[in-house]
């Protein structure tokens, strides 16, 4: 399970999973990845200028040597 808060947001906002983060990938409603960065929390801050709009975040939970599964939640920038 995997939260973002808030959501509509401006492209600052929290994920907090209950699993580990180990990657984020953020990607436009036509498939472009705009953000991808890895972490090893689960809870992430994430500061991303990004243009107004629906994305997709795609959220890897696990470790580098073992992916979990991944999470995907719709964010909308204002």
């Amino acid at each position: 399970k995997g939260n973002i808060f808030p959501n509509t947001n401006s492209g600052n906002f929290v994920i907090k999973a209950q699993k580990n983060i180990y990657r984020i990938e953020i990607v436009s409603q036509n498939g472009a990845k705009v953000f991808s960065r890895v972490y090893n929390n689960n809870r992430v801050v994430v500061n991303k200028v990004l243009a107004n709009g629906i994305y997709f975040v795609e959220i890897y939970v696990g470790s580098k040597s073992d992916i979990k599964g991944m999470i995907t939640r719709k964010l909308v920038v204002r």
